[in-house]
């Protein structure tokens, strides 16, 4: 039994068939544009920026750079040291602190 379904014909639905229309054809046209590349031509590419970056003194030879901040790392403030002091207790009933006791066990 097939099913079929049935819109009420409004403004709304008629935008919705027309946009999804008009992005069915965008991607048709992109499609024949877009070309694809190997993986490492990305790295070749950003080999080269920072190339020319050097080259025009946007950045010191020889420094580290940090592609997700756009920056030199920064070095940290301090260093992590091992907890000395118990901030908080977190209470927890027999089953679940069995269960934890268990899981503990085995690691």
């Amino acid at each position: 039994m097939h099913k079929v379904l049935f819109l009420k014909i409004n403004s709304v639905n008629i935008l919705i068939i027309i946009l999804l229309i008009l992005k069915k054809f965008i991607v048709t046209e992109l499609s024949s544009e877009v070309t694809v590349v190997p993986p490492s031509r990305l790295l070749s590419l950003l080999r080269q920026a920072f190339k020319w970056q050097q080259q025009q003194r946007l950045l010191p030879p020889d420094t580290a750079f940090d592609l997700f901040r756009g920056s030199a790392p920064t070095t940290k403030a301090e260093d992590d040291a091992v907890p000395t002091k118990c901030y908080t207790t977190i209470k927890v009933n027999h089953i679940v602190y069995n269960l934890i006791y268990n899981l503990c066990l085995f690691y």
